[in-house]
């Protein structure tokens, strides 16, 4: 049975979900590229009907304020999407409660507690990949949830692939600096003698050093930049670019 499946979205839209989450009671989606342009305010906030569609309507969705760093966000219970969070991870712990982040070639990820109650959802780009945003997540959900990181489940949905990421030479350094040298050809290869990063795979490596199992760790393994007709991309794009939404939450 695969391990991703694409589902349709009230409205047009469509969304990847990952099977072991939703196995863990976990109700989630990354959202996709609708096949019909979407309306300007797109990149706003998440898609209208996503909360319908997950079983997560009337419940706010808190959403960060992302700041491309390695802040981790742990809100009280009844905090809204309103709250002026700056981090680029929330972690969540209660029923009738949803977070989400946006991307547009970064990283976006959802980390779950075996206890089925207590997630976080994620936002690592180059800049917050280096800050440890997906390390600072694992242990701020151990601390919250009491749980070892070895138990979580990691899916990471669509990013940008090493096949179209180059980097320039100083951030390719700060990455052979901050991982180890027999990493760097899983992380960096050069093509036209230009630095490309995986910036997926670099994540997946932070989070196995932060105590994951890798076989709890699942990637959608799709690149956003050759995949046009599914993703968004900013490297593709630009500033046209709209955005893709990592939703989660959990019924009241």
């Amino acid at each position: 049975m695969p391990i991703w499946k694409m589902e349709a979205m009230p409205g047009g839209g469509r969304c990847l979900v990952c099977r072991p989450l939703l196995d863990a009671g976990l109700r989630h989606a990354f959202t996709l590229r609708p096949p019909s342009p979407p309306p300007a305010s797109a990149a706003e906030g998440v898609p209208p009907g996503v909360a319908d569609a997950l079983g997560l309507a009337g419940i706010p969705i808190v959403r960060p304020v992302q700041v491309h760093g390695g802040s981790v966000s742990r809100p009280a219970a009844g905090g809204t999407g309103t709250a002026p969070l700056h981090a680029d991870a929330v972690v969540v712990r209660g029923r009738g409660r949803a977070a989400a982040v946006a991307t547009a070639d970064c990283v976006a990820g959802v980390l779950l507690a075996p206890t089925g109650e207590s997630f976080a959802v994620l936002h690592a780009g180059w800049r917050g990949t280096l800050a440890g945003v997906v390390r600072n997540s694992v242990v701020a959900l151990a601390a919250e949830s009491g749980a070892a990181p070895a138990s979580f489940l990691l899916a990471m949905g669509p990013s940008i692939g090493r096949c179209c990421y180059e980097v320039g030479e100083e951030v390719a350094e700060s990455f052979r600096a901050a991982f180890p040298a027999r990493e760097w050809s899983d992380l960096l290869q050069e093509r036209r003698g230009r630095p490309m990063l995986d910036i997926g795979r670099a994540n997946v490596l932070q989070a196995v050093e932060a105590g994951l199992d890798p076989s709890r760790i699942y990637c959608a393994g799709i690149c956003t930049a050759c995949r046009g007709d599914l993703c968004f991309s900013y490297r593709v794009e630009g500033r046209a670019a709209g955005r893709m939404w990592a939703v989660a939450g959990l019924g009241a």
